[in-house]
């Protein structure tokens, strides 16, 4: 018992130090860094060396551009973000205040009205950090003049969040407590190295995985799915070419095989050039081939129908032993589980249901969500208070963006909600702001905001052809009586 006592105690006097440190300095941060940073480039602690640096950047691209599976869920996401309705609100308690609804006003109009770029294109480049697990942006400022602005009111705006492309990253300038002070581009065309402050970028990350400012791709998981689709793809493309034109066989007298292997030069290169016949043999529109036209002789001396040099096609006449189609659906539904989209696989074969597709989409439809408030909190973290402070505006009235629902209620759940509340008991009409809502998710027209209730002057009522003053009044006189 005393020996481990000892032991324990060891360290004691370190950890008396750091305790006092601690006292007299209660705010500094003590740990450091948690990954290594070589050069300026964070070690993604990456185990397969295909992906190791920018190698996972082209890697990734190719899986965008050539894997099918892969470009349908990357269009399907890039569609979804594209319609989502993105809000600028206020806080609850400063609403309708006439200070804060001009910053709410301000701040919409520099983000959906007054930028070079929609803010639908920013959405396309933005959703980039989901396959190249990060996105920058330059924040790139003006003051809203005649000539640049529709809104000419001399205040700082938005001129455009400039995309910046992973591909000209050169380097992170982190200090060692993780702290993102500088990023540096390469400029594509030059040798130039551009270093851009950190706060003046907008930066988001899919996982901020350990720290890491290049976050992690969703495409990651994917991967090694990929990798063997990728090459049974190829391998059957292969063995469908030799089905259809069939394996070369070249027949050639022995006599030339012996010389070769004697080493004898001429018999070499004829050996090398018939090789190279069957290697390159196709049957497409332009095939062909010239063989020498000699046949063998028999004892006798005279020539037999045998031809010297032959050339044959050698077809498979069985059935494989794989079924290759099995193989690709199995890796397609890898890489579309991996990303929480196995729904884009249902109808493929014959399983599935109504129910299981609608939970699998939920799912996805939810990750979508988290993706969304993502970006909204870094608007909210930086570009938004740039902005009201900048312009020397009242930071207790500041708005905030936040996505609407990616999934919201269908019209008839809708309406079946807002029934059982108001047989409940809840208080739901009049309310013009109320019936708007319902009546935009209905496709219905809004109500006008100068309706005043009356049969408007001149109206013609399509029964008696008339206007509203002709129309006779019902007599309501029996039921007063009654």
């Amino acid at each position: 018992m005393d020996i481990k006592m000892k032991n324990l105690n060891v360290r004691e006097p370190e950890v008396s130090q750091a305790e006092e440190r601690y006292k007299k300095e209660p705010f500094e941060e003590f740990s450091a860094y948690s990954i290594s940073v070589v050069g300026g480039l964070p070690n993604n602690e990456e185990f397969d060396p295909a992906l190791r640096g920018d190698k996972s950047l082209y890697v990734y691209k190719e899986m965008m551009d050539n894997d099918s599976t892969v470009s349908a869920l990357i269009l399907t996401i890039q569609m979804l973000f594209r319609r989502v309705e993105w809000i600028i609100d206020l806080p609850y308690f400063c609403r309708g205040i006439e200070e804060a609804e001009e910053q709410r006003e301000f701040i919409e109009n520099c983000l959906f009205f007054d930028m070079k770029e929609s803010f639908d294109e920013f959405m396309s480049n933005c959703m980039l950090m989901l396959p190249f697990g990060y996105s920058i942006f330059e924040i790139v400022l003006k003051k809203r003049e005649k000539e640049n602005s529709l809104f000419p009111d001399g205040r700082i705006g938005v001129d455009k969040l400039s995309y910046i492309s992973p591909f000209t990253r050169q380097r992170w300038d982190i200090d060692d407590k993780g702290n993102i002070l500088a990023f540096e581009q390469k400029a594509p065309d030059s040798a130039e190295t551009i270093v851009i402050p950190y706060n003046k970028l907008l930066h988001f990350k899919n996982q901020s995985s350990m720290g890491n400012p290049e976050g992690k791709s969703i495409l990651r998981g994917a991967y090694r799915a990929w990798y063997y689709l990728k090459r049974v793809q190829d391998f059957e493309s292969i063995g469908v070419e030799r089905e259809l034109n069939g394996v070369p066989v070249v027949s050639i007298p022995g006599d030339v095989l012996k010389k070769a292997n004697a080493g004898d030069k001429e018999a070499i290169l004829t050996l090398q050039g018939y090789k190279q016949v069957a290697r390159d043999l196709r049957a497409n529109q332009q095939a062909g081939v010239i063989i020498p036209s000699d046949t063998y002789k028999d004892a006798e001396g005279k020539p037999t129908s045998n031809r010297l040099v032959s050339i044959d096609l050698l077809s498979n006449r069985g059935t494989r032993a794989m079924d290759t189609d099995k193989i690709i659906t199995r890796y397609q539904q890898d890489i579309a589980r991996s990303i929480i989209a196995s729904f884009i696989m249902l109808g493929g074969n014959e399983r599935g249901s109504f129910s299981l597709a609608e939970s699998q989409q939920s799912l996805f439809l939810a990750a979508l969500q988290a993706w969304t408030e993502v970006i909204s909190q870094e608007f909210n973290r930086k570009l938004i208070p740039n902005l009201i402070s900048l312009n020397g505006m009242d930071e207790n009235y500041m708005p905030y963006i936040h996505p609407g629902d990616l999934s919201p209620l269908s019209f008839d759940e809708l309406s079946s909600s807002i029934m059982k509340l108001a047989q409940a008991g809840m208080r739901l009409f009049p309310d013009d702001v109320l019936e708007n809502k319902i009546r935009e998710k209905g496709g219905l027209p809004l109500l006008d905001p100068n309706y005043t209730g009356q049969i408007p002057q001149g109206y013609a009522d399509k029964e008696y052809g008339t206007n509203y003053q002709d129309v006779p009044e019902e007599d309501n006189s029996q039921e007063e009586e009654q």
